[in-house]
């Protein structure tokens, strides 16, 4: 029954995260330094967060629950500091990194972030679990694939792609954990329907993240979103919300 439900929670996200045409795209030569640099720029404003919003559920949580408040703390360990691998990949691409993570994120960002406020503050903080494991389970299964195709085929320096080369290494353990820590409240009915809700809306919003790659439409209609960097680039472009709105066409 366990392993029943563990493997249907990875399905629903697979199912989405396959059909994000991020990937297709990748595989494909359509995307380009600039929208790693997005990449990397939502990344870090989405994992500064999460030691935050993991200590409020760890402190929630201490009274009733001391296993969960245990697994929150431990995690909020593991995870603290990790948005620093993001500027170290900014800076390997000889970018500015105060520049680069300027300004505010993208909706898709703000969507995870403040729902996972709400749970750790005001909901039920057992939902995080299901956030955890959609979210580690996404970076054990595409983060060294997509590393290896960024250095191959786009050139990105291998010292730029710390951030996903640890997380495609140490997300698998931090899988196994979420999954074991589900397993507490399999025979709870409300805790595991928070679970799920939670797992479930994860892979929704990382799309909207990542819409700044492109919306898999024809490539002369996509819209792109890239970091408004300032010079020669914004004065052939509107710039909104921090970032440059280009219209990217295909080549003669």
């Amino acid at each position: 029954m366990i392993s029943e439900i563990i493997n249907d929670l990875k399905a629903h996200g697979k199912s989405y995260i396959d059909c994000n045409p991020i990937f297709a795209r990748l595989r494909g030569g359509d995307l380009t330094r600039s929208h790693y640099l997005a990449y990397l720029r939502e990344t870090y404003h989405l994992i500064t967060h999460t030691p935050k919003y993991l200590t409020i559920a760890a402190n929630r949580v201490a009274e009733n629950d001391a296993r969960l408040s245990a697994y929150f703390q431990k995690f909020c360990l593991e995870e603290t500091g990790h948005e620093q691998l993001c500027i170290k990949d900014i800076h390997a691409l000889g970018e500015n990194a105060d520049t680069i993570i300027s300004g505010h994120p993208n909706p898709g960002v703000w969507g995870i972030v403040t729902q996972c406020y709400f749970w750790a503050s005001q909901g039920n903080p057992v939902a995080l679990l299901g956030d955890a494991f959609a979210t580690e389970e996404l970076g054990a299964g595409k983060c060294l694939q997509v590393a290896k195709l960024l250095e191959t085929n786009y050139g990105i320096p291998h010292q730029a792609t710390s951030f996903l080369r640890v997380h495609g290494s140490e997300d698998k353990k931090h899988v196994e954990a979420a999954a074991k820590a589900i397993e507490w409240y399999v025979g709870d009915r409300d805790h595991y329907s928070d679970i799920v809700c939670h797992s479930n809306d994860v892979p929704i919003l990382w799309e909207s993240i990542h819409g700044c790659f492109g919306t898999g439409r024809p490539l002369e209609q996509d819209r792109i979103y890239i970091p408004c960097f300032g010079g020669a680039e914004t004065s052939a472009a509107t710039v909104k919300r921090g970032y440059v709105i280009k219209e990217k066409t295909r080549s003669a």
